[in-house]
């Protein structure tokens, strides 16, 4: 999935104003636009007392807007999660 963000977004997290930067930490603004790539793959299981699920995702920043920015270090990322839930009540017929 492609992803698109406003300039507010990506100066939020990734801008660096002229009050805080510094000689290793140059100052960046950014436009609108193409802000990465995500591709993901989630599975759950659900029974009667039990939930458990868990996700692995891949973000890329190539040719992104922030791309650039001094706060980025690297161009990619891998993540995953897991949970469980342990159902203590439950309504009949639902």
């Amino acid at each position: 999935m492609q992803i698109f963000a406003d300039h507010r977004y990506l100066d939020y997290y990734y801008g660096i104003s002229a009050l805080d930067s510094r000689n290793e930490r140059s100052q960046f603004n950014t436009q609108s636009g193409y802000s990465g790539a995500d591709l993901s793959i989630g599975l759950n299981f659900d029974s009667k007392k039990y939930w458990l699920g868990g996700f692995i995702k891949y973000h890329h920043l190539a040719q992104s807007k922030q791309q650039r920015s001094p706060l980025v270090k690297q161009d990619s990322n891998i993540s995953f999660g897991f949970g469980v839930a342990w159902k203590f009540y439950t309504q009949q017929g639902k």
